[in-house]
């Protein structure tokens, strides 16, 4: 009976019943992505409403940490304030800064970490903005819009769960990681110890390097819909489930290959979707960064020609040595506004819909 199912894998009658089923799966998506430009305008409020919410409290958060840092600064013997102009000006101040470190250990020990909460506490409300996301397009699959008000900004029960998971996720994530850099410094000893040659040692990089691309991609599928799961629980007042149960429910809805398969095929098409928009927007964020780069150099030339010569913005100014002042400005005007014009169009109609995927593929093969 078992050798009967194992055959049975492996016919044709499967494979064409995994394309069809998948055909079908595929086809659910694109009409759940196509749900977010029928809800055209209330999405683009609720997105204007989650992304002031996360920044509004990520930076209330971050602003006692912030605080700290600033007072370290003032009092510190260590000059971050010119490390920050230099850094302004494009000039590196690391062999700076690492000097005053072995000076000043725990000053410096102190102010990075002021640093590193400061923007931990930012970027766990940018993380936490999915929840929201993730609540508001299972309304849209069910045919109703979500209330403004009525998504869970302030749920504490919602908050620590998706604290925990993203902690457990971290964990699960960080222990491959150890041992990929363990195999990596035997490599290393192997090599310096010249017991491997380069060729061998190359070769055992590149694959542990693809190896640890796909091992990690796999662990993040896994890990990924707990979020999902949590947010189908949103709608309750009280969460009787652990973080650790949205872990485990993941894990086990995201078993067999076939279905990481579909996730990434899934994925590549939206990238390749989003990318060419992607880039031009990046475009056009290099050119006014150039344009500006090269006026405060010119600016910096004027004001201390010793400082511009140790510039990193010198090799950008060049390209812009024939362009006038006036000209230069009025391009930089025009980069801009078309960089600004650009990222409004691309937050009305691109941003977050990889959320909406993410919901959408639970919904229509995980499920």
């Amino acid at each position: 009976m078992k050798l009967g199912k194992i055959k049975h894998l492996f016919t044709w009658k499967k494979k064409k019943d995994f394309f069809a089923e998948f055909s079908k799966e595929f086809l659910k998506i694109t009409k759940d992505i196509l749900l977010l430009y029928r809800n055209f305008i209330h999405w683009n409020i609720s997105k204007i409403c989650i992304n002031i919410w996360w920044i509004f409290v990520g930076l209330a958060l971050a602003f006692p940490f912030f605080l700290l840092a600033v007072f370290i600064a003032l009092i510190d013997p260590i000059p971050w304030g010119t490390f920050l102009v230099y850094q302004m000006q494009w000039i590196s101040p690391v062999l700076e800064a690492l000097s005053y470190a072995s000076m000043y250990t725990f000053s410096f020990v102190v102010m990075t970490f002021a640093m590193i909460c400061t923007l931990i506490a930012f970027l766990i409300w940018n993380a936490y903005s999915n929840v929201l996301y993730a609540r508001l397009y299972t309304e849209y699959i069910n045919g109703e819009k979500l209330a403004y008000r009525d998504n869970i900004y302030f749920s504490y029960i919602h908050i620590r769960r998706f604290v925990t998971v993203a902690l457990w996720s971290f964990l699960l994530l960080f222990i491959p990681l150890i041992l990929i850099a363990l195999i990596v410094w035997i490599f290393i000893i192997l090599f310096g110890s010249e017991i491997m040659s380069f060729e061998a040692f190359s070769f055992s990089l590149l694959g542990l390097t693809l190896i640890s691309v796909f091992l990690f991609s796999y662990i993040i599928f896994r890990l990924l819909f707990s979020v999902i799961l949590m947010s189908l629980d949103s709608s309750k007042k009280i969460i009787k489930h652990s973080g650790w149960y949205y872990i485990k429910k993941s894990i086990e809805i995201t078993s067999w290959w076939k279905k990481y398969f579909k996730f990434l095929f899934v994925l590549c098409l939206l990238f390749l979707i989003l990318y060419p928009f992607r880039a031009v927007g990046d475009e056009f964020s290099t050119d006014v960064k150039r344009l500006r780069g090269t006026i405060e150099y010119r600016a910096l030339v004027i004001a201390s020609p010793e400082q511009a010569e140790q510039s990193g913005l010198r090799e950008t100014a060049e390209f812009y040595d024939s362009i006038s002042d006036e000209n230069l400005f009025a391009n930089y005007r025009g980069a801009t506004m078309l960089s600004i014009i650009w990222s409004i169009i691309w937050f009305l109609v691109l941003s977050w819909l990889y959320t909406m995927v993410f919901v959408s593929f639970y919904r229509r093969v995980l499920s």
